[in-house]
């Protein structure tokens, strides 16, 4: 495996990791388009948690789609070039099966974010603008940066594509300085409710915390690069002394304090030390997963990807913290599976944790994210509450189900081989659990009237 060049020239090999080599593309690069072309929009996924995966055939296409409210739903119109609205803030939408085929066979060049999720039995062709080849023939994810030529041909299967058009404007991308000031709010939030946040800060990659070179601190008085080496904050290489890596994962007020006391550099030569490691530190991204990144098109791959909170296997596909070269996504995308044995069972025994809760800031209720649920095998019972009343609604594979942001919610149970993909906009990975809020556990009641009407 070996990285070279920065941003857009980056190049990622990952041959040498035994990852799929790159199949020929069936479709040569198209041309740019001229002011009356017609151009594709973006893609986002994610999913999360225990993934258990059965090779089972999904759902091929969208047959119903429905935008809940506390306790009714409406239908949602289809697009004129198949794709379905989830929210209009970040302006996301989501293309499915049949639709997502149509929407790559004519995609060319990606203006807006875009992610595009494989299941168990898809099979997806790339090809970037310089060349760069990669199969993806397994469950997870082609994370695709605005204003990105590339060609995705699909060798098989239902994918999900899924386009962001913008972020919120209350909303920060993750960033080494974004990082910071989560981890700050999260450790608060843990101080104050120890009990009900047991979970780890976001981890990364523990292998690299990050590379950086002594032309990184061409700004920097010459003798910086090697005061940093022998004070211990970077890990000089023996072979090739102009390289090193960032001794280990901090927050810049960690390095700060490091910088003081370990190399006892102060004033604007700190600062410009810090600008450094902001731009080269690996500090809070998630790389697990990682197969693929050249020229504005990233791959994860779901069997090697784990929950950044607990370093267990996750659903997530793809999420706000996943590392690209040009900078991370806005949504994400998880996986849910589970083999059923043809009966009915309570949805806590797929996720321990489900609870009916809603995806606000608590502190800043207007800080909020939507959900979309396509259920692609078996049955779902899903669960809506105003607060007092709540009300269950059944679903089937080829379902679309949007919840609106703020939404109090939950899964009560499922049924058949189960298998549903979940969408969020925006993913917010980087702010920890400050848009989960847990409403209440189901009620016995509710529970029974889910399993006895699936």
């Amino acid at each position: 495996m070996h990285i070279t060049g920065v941003g857009s020239d980056l190049k990622f090999n990952c041959s040498s990791y035994g990852f799929v080599n790159a199949a020929q593309s069936a479709t040569p690069l198209p041309k740019v388009p001229d002011s009356t072309s017609q151009t594709p929009v973006n893609l986002n996924f994610l999913p999360h948690y225990k993934l258990i995966s059965f090779g089972a055939k999904t759902a091929e296409k969208i047959n119903r789609a429905f935008k809940l409210s506390e306790l009714s739903s409406a239908p949602i119109t289809q697009r004129y070039d198949g794709g379905y609205l989830i929210d209009d803030i970040t302006n996301t939408f989501l293309y499915y099966g049949d639709d997502a085929r149509r929407f790559l066979k004519n995609a060319g060049y990606f203006p807006v974010e875009t992610q595009i999720i494989a299941q168990d039995d898809t099979e997806l062709s790339l090809k970037t603008l310089n060349g760069e080849e990669f199969t993806l023939n397994k469950p997870g994810a082609i994370l695709i940066n605005p204003k990105t030529y590339a060609n995705i041909d699909v060798i098989k299967g239902n994918p999900l594509v899924m386009t962001t058009e913008k972020q919120p404007y209350w909303y920060t991308k993750m960033t080494a300085d974004a990082f910071n000031e989560c981890r700050e709010y999260f450790e608060k939030m843990v101080k104050k409710n120890n009990d009900n946040f047991p979970h780890k800060l976001p981890l990364t990659d523990l292998r690299n915390p990050g590379n950086v070179t002594s032309e990184d601190f061409e700004g920097c008085p010459d003798w910086v690069y090697e005061k940093l080496c022998n004070s211990g904050i970077l890990d000089q290489d023996p072979e090739q002394p102009s390289k090193a890596t960032w001794s280990e994962f901090r927050t810049i007020g960690n390095l700060q304090e490091d910088l003081r006391d370990k190399a006892e550099i102060h004033g604007d030569v700190k600062d410009k030390i810090l600008d450094v490691w902001c731009k080269t530190t690996k500090s809070g991204f998630d790389f697990s997963g990682l197969a693929f990144a050249a020229d504005g098109v990233t791959v994860y791959e779901h069997s090697d990807r784990f929950n950044p909170f607990n370093l267990k296997p996750t659903e997530w596909m793809s999420c706000s913290t996943a590392w690209t070269p040009e900078g991370c996504l806005t949504s994400g995308v998880s996986r849910v599976v589970h083999k059923g044995s043809g009966g009915v069972i309570d949805f806590n025994q797929v996720r321990e944790e489900e609870q009916l809760h809603q995806h606000q800031s608590p502190e800043l209720p207007h800080q909020k994210l939507a959900e979309a649920y396509i259920l692609t095998g078996g049955k779902m019972a899903l669960c809506t509450s105003d607060g007092d009343k709540e009300n269950i609604n059944i679903y089937k594979p080829g379902d679309l189900i949007v919840v609106p942001p703020g939404l109090i919610h939950g899964i009560a149970a499922a049924g058949g081989d189960y298998e549903h993909l979940c969408c969020q906009a925006p993913s917010t990975f980087q702010y920890g659990f400050r848009f989960k809020n847990i409403s209440k556990p189901f009620s016995t009641e509710i529970k029974k009237e889910a399993i006895a009407r699936l």
